[in-house]
């Protein structure tokens, strides 16, 4: 039988086959219940008044998204998590873009687009850039030829999602130069000249989308109402004093570990390309990897029910008092429990 939602503060047993001493407690449902279910686990949250929360939550959703800068957002996830958020972005922006071109669009449409984006539709370039890469050819062939390229990366930076488009638009515009270029007796010089205004028309829109990306995914870390979902939740894991475990309401099983998470760092992305062959420098980051865990490993426990795309519990364990009274545990150390959790 589906577990119903509790009302905040409710409290109900929930069993798993490690531990049936569990119990869940109901929160909010106002688009902040993962923030409000995972602060339960603090006393002095759970002391506070009804509003008192609400603006513990509102201050502590504006910190973080304060806190999340490019430089550590390109890093959750090898840069993995955020490409793919990129691709999102970027997509978006061509299909309004080939919109604007296509002379449906109204002048206030343009109008949006110059105060949200920039004024890179008035660029010379704009109508060129349209006609060399049509909407059907960027995102049946550019944009998945783009993600299945960097989606094999280990590593995936601001230089490399920048210099593999380069890649991929060279070869497409050396094929349509070829066939254009003997049409209008092109030279070799007018076709480069051509390639570099494509090429910076297409890095001056990248770097646009990657500052609107991470823009947006403030906007939704910082909102109170803003349901955070599995993607907001990793950008701000980092920032978090302790690990979350995410069970699914309906299997029981671990849907989701922030421990699992790889290539969390805070190093320069500069710095690693300027001494990616110093041998001295790759000990150094090792070093800071290993304290890094070390200090990861050190970090205690939160655990939370998941309802797939729609809400979330606390979850405590009932343990006896040293005066044989029985209390809640919140906050779990990395004990037998934790790992027979994983383990499972």
């Amino acid at each position: 039988m589906r577990m119903r939602i509790l009302p905040p503060e409710d409290k109900e047993r929930f069993s798993m086959s490690v531990d049936s001493n569990l119990i869940r407690t109901g929160s909010v449902a106002d688009g902040a219940c993962f923030f409000y279910s995972m602060n339960l686990a603090f006393r002095d949250f759970r002391e506070a008044t009804a509003e008192e929360k609400k603006e513990f939550i509102e201050n502590q959703r504006t910190t973080l998204a304060e806190e999340l800068s490019l430089e550590d957002w390109m890093s959750i996830n090898d840069g993995h998590f955020c490409f793919l958020q990129l691709l999102y972005t970027i997509r978006n922006a061509i299909f309004i873009l080939h919109y604007l071109a296509s002379g449906k669009s109204s002048s206030s449409d343009k109008e949006r687009w110059i105060a949200d984006w920039g004024d890179c539709v008035e660029d010379d370039s704009f109508e060129i850039w349209t006609q060399f890469f049509p909407l059907h050819m960027v995102d049946n062939e550019l944009f998945n030829s783009w993600h299945n390229q960097l989606s094999q990366s280990k590593k995936i930076t601001l230089e490399l999602i920048s210099s593999s488009l380069k890649e991929l638009c060279s070869r497409h515009l050396d094929k349509r130069l070829d066939n254009f270029g003997s049409k209008e007796g092109l030279k070799q010089e007018e076709k480069n000249s051509l390639k570099e205004g494509m090429y910076e028309f297409w890095a001056n829109l990248v770097s646009k989308c990657i500052h609107k990306s991470l823009f947006l995914q403030k906007q939704r870390i910082a909102n109170y109402s803003t349901w955070a979902d599995m993607d907001t939740i990793l950008s701000i894991s980092p920032y978090l004093p302790y690990h979350l475990i995410f069970i699914h309401a309906e299997s029981k099983e671990i849907y989701f570990d922030t421990t699992t998470i790889s290539g969390i760092s805070f190093k320069d992305e500069k710095d690693d390309k300027d001494d990616k062959d110093d041998k001295e420098n790759e000990k150094d980051e090792k070093d800071e990897k290993d304290e890094k865990d070390e200090k990861d490993d050190e970090k205690e426990v939160v655990l939370l029910l998941y309802y797939p795309d729609c809400h979330f519990e606390n979850v405590g364990r009932i343990v006896a008092n040293e005066d044989g009274k029985q209390k809640i545990i919140r906050v779990f150390p990395n004990d037998s429990f934790i790992q027979k959790l994983r383990n499972k």
